[in-house]
């Protein structure tokens, strides 16, 4: 799955906006805006919470030959699913 890669930060622009970007040496570039102030935590942790979630369940298929018995491996991998828009 691709998206924007780096750390994904929430600040207030300058017209008072809330956003979300990716501010790294190669480039500025926002993720969204007019984002709600309760939202902007769980956007702005998309990303690394994408990436644990991956690496969970690749624990768990390489070490646990019942992973797919698991409700919560079931979830996870449904997560999955959801954010790579399948």
């Amino acid at each position: 799955m691709e998206y924007t890669k780096g750390e994904w930060k929430s600040k207030m622009d300058a017209t008072g906006e809330r956003i979300i970007l990716v501010d790294n040496d190669e480039h500025l570039e926002v993720i969204c805006r007019e984002v709600r102030h309760y939202n902007m935590n769980l956007i702005s942790a998309a990303p690394d919470m994408y990436e644990a979630l991956k690496a969970l369940v690749d624990h768990f298929r390489t070490n646990d030959e019942n992973y797919f018995k698991s409700d919560l491996c079931t979830e996870a991998i449904a997560a999955l699913v959801k954010a790579e828009g399948k």
